[in-house]
């Protein structure tokens, strides 16, 4: 007769081996930029089952440099629009300004067409909508990371000059010039499309006339796009000024009250020395110095 220790050890259920977490280094990383920390409190432990470490970025961080760590460590960004969208739009231009590979999805509520083709404009790979469920997150995630490993393959992107002139012939020459040494070219024919394309297509080079539909609407862009709100996202983008007008706009405008506004990188005056214009394109859009490996 079995004893009673006996018997109650053959009674008890048998317990089922926990499930091995994933190890830290095997964790797939996912910056989330906006949005409230207790929307997505759950959402990081459900989420880290399926190996996706979440970690929120604050509202004072500079978006650029996180955006290229992001890059660097094979992360994904998800930046939540619910509670701003104009706010979460702002952010994404300034991350996709830092880092044109970078795989950014995005959580709104409203799905509207005119936000979709917004969001597109500035590379979002996915949209996640209200409700939020955790597997329809790791779903967009996952589609995020895919998208990334295809734009590797398919090897680095030629960098994008966009050309602002109203002049037909200098805008062709120009961009046949460029298109010869590998660069992709853009073009706009006024100050005021040349803004609307610089959002759109997010250059990393802008070549810009002077005297277009108004005598000084190239001034006019410079100043927008480097001081206005609204153009964060291509801030930084150098702009190279041509014009006939021998006199370079920070001499021209010495005694404004600040000839910045209208300044750019680099003033070349009309025609063009080829040979120099060509060398400037390639140092302003050359990859900065190696920072020796440090963060």
């Amino acid at each position: 007769m079995a004893s009673e220790k006996g018997r109650g050890q053959s009674r008890r259920p048998q317990q089922s081996e926990p499930a091995a977490q994933p190890t830290a280094s095997s964790l797939r990383r996912v910056w989330v930029v906006g949005g409230a920390l207790d929307r997505w409190w759950e959402l990081a432990l459900a989420l880290r089952a399926w190996e996706f470490d979440v970690k929120p970025v604050g509202s004072d961080a500079d978006l650029g440099a996180v955006a290229s760590r992001v890059d660097h460590d094979d992360g994904v960004m998800l930046v939540d629009l619910l509670d701003s969208v104009e706010r979460g739009v702002a952010a994404i231009a300034v991350c996709r300004s830092a880092s044109a590979t970078v795989p950014i999805a995005a959580v709104v509520s409203d799905p509207s067409l005119d936000l979709a083709q917004r969001l597109r404009a500035l590379g979002v790979f996915c949209l996640a909508v209200q409700p939020l469920a955790a597997a329809k997150i790791r779903d967009v995630l996952e589609e995020a990371i895919r998208q990334r490993e295809q734009l590797r393959l398919s090897g680095p992107s030629p960098k994008k000059v966009l050309i602002i002139d109203d002049d037909r012939d200098v805008r062709a020459s120009i961009q046949a010039l460029l298109e010869s040494e590998g660069y992709a070219v853009c073009c706009a024919a006024t100050g005021a499309e040349g803004l609307a394309t610089a959002i759109s297509e997010k250059p990393d080079l802008i070549v810009l006339d002077i005297m277009m539909e108004n005598m000084w609407a190239g001034y006019e862009v410079n100043q927008t796009l480097k001081f206005q709100s609204g153009y964060e996202g291509v801030r930084k983008v150098p702009i190279v000024m041509v014009s006939s007008i021998e006199e370079p706009p920070a001499e021209r405008f010495a005694r404004s009250s600040d000839p910045a506004l209208v300044t750019p990188d680099v003033y070349l005056t009309k025609p063009l020395d080829l040979a120099k214009f060509l060398e400037t394109v390639r140092s302003l859009l050359a990859p900065p110095p190696s920072s020796g490996g440090r963060e």
